[in-house]
Formats: structure tokens, C-alpha cells, sequence
């Protein structure tokens, strides 16, 4: 009976196991789009060029977009129910009571997520907090944030076509960054190569 009890809970925590790594890749796809946003910003606009951006990293260019994160994700949950990433991956946000999540709440979840979710991505305060929430998400089916927010997460399948999207807009934005800012990466690789 025991053997019994434990392949009952293996088999409810597979979806959950599954579903966190989900939620995972998601942001991580938000951020990374993000990161590519402010990095094509940063270099267009001439703030720094390829080589100090790639070879001097500077606090404030890492931390930006983590940053805007936190307002994107408050932003398109509150309007859209998902984000960009989220999109991707078939995630939807809801509210327990049905509704339009408010700004406020969705504002509250994302700060949430970047303290308690993601440690405000310092290792290794971000392993520690990413593993807490895995634990709450398979011993309760759900995030302290989403507890504390009165909210839940419903999961599609993904499907080629959005696998086929996601690789799209990756090719699509290394070509933008190879051919928009060619010079500026060819010249950024030979100073790495200079410092090593």
C-alpha cells in the first residue's frame, strides 16, 4: 500500500515538476527578449558600443532588464492574462474570482516573483529561492505569490507551430544584431581576444 501511495504522489506531482520548468522557460524567454531590446537600444543609440558592452559588463545594463520585467509582466497580465513568454508557451494567468487581474495585484505578483521567485537573479540567493517555490508549487499546486495574489496559472499545449514561432523570432533577432550591428561585434570580439 505504501508503494501504492507514493506512485499517487509521484504521478501528481509529474504535471507540477513539468509545469514549473514551463514557468521557467517562459521567463526566462521574456527576459532574454528583453535583454535583446535594451542591449539593440544601448547600441543604436550610442550610450556604449558592442565592445564595452560585451566586454565590460556594467551592473546597470544587467540589471535593467530584470528590471523592465517586472513592469512588463505587471503590465501584460494585467491587460493580456500572460506575457510574451508566457504567449509562447500556452500560460495563462487568471484570477480565483474570475475577472480582469488589477494592475495593483498583477504589479504585487511580479515584484513577487522577482524577490521570492527568482532571488532578484543573484546566485546563489536565486537557486535557494527558485528551489522554496518548487517546493510550495508541488506541495500545493501553486507559487506563494499566486496564493497570496488570488491567482492561477492554466497550461496549453504547445504546439509545433509555436516551437516553430519561437525559433523564428530567435533567428530573426541574431540577424538583426549581426547584420545592424556587425562592425561594432567583429571589433568587440577582437578586444576579447586582445584581453585574453
Amino acid at each position: 500500500e505504501e508503494v501504492e501511495e507514493a506512485d499517487d504522489l509521484r504521478a501528481r506531482m509529474a504535471p507540477e515538476r513539468m509545469r514549473s520548468s514551463v514557468r521557467l522557460w517562459a521567463r526566462l524567454i521574456d527576459l532574454f527578449l528583453l535583454q535583446w531590446v535594451v542591449s539593440v537600444v544601448i547600441l543604436a543609440t550610442g550610450w556604449m558600443d558592442a565592445t564595452e558592452l560585451l566586454t565590460r559588463p556594467h551592473l546597470g545594463v544587467q540589471l535593467l532588464p530584470a528590471a523592465l520585467l517586472v513592469l512588463l509582466e505587471a503590465f501584460t497580465i494585467s491587460a493580456l492574462g500572460t506575457t510574451p513568454g508566457k504567449w509562447l508557451l500556452r500560460i495563462r494567468v487568471h484570477a480565483d474570482a474570475g475577472g480582469k487581474i488589477p494592475l495593483s495585484i498583477s504589479f504585487y505578483r511580479a515584484l513577487t516573483v522577482w524577490w521570492r521567485g527568482v532571488g532578484l537573479w543573484i546566485v546563489p540567493l536565486n537557486i535557494l529561492m527558485m528551489a522554496l517555490a518548487q517546493a510550495s508549487l508541488l506541495r500545493t499546486g501553486k507559487t506563494p505569490w499566486d496564493r497570496a495574489c488570488g491567482l492561477h496559472l492554466t497550461y496549453g499545449k504547445v504546439d509545433k507551430n509555436r516551437i516553430f514561432l519561437l525559433v523564428g523570432i530567435f533567428i530573426l533577432m541574431l540577424t538583426v544584431m549581426v547584420f545592424a550591428f556587425n562592425e561594432q561585434m567583429v571589433e568587440a570580439v577582437e578586444a576579447q581576444r586582445q584581453q585574453d
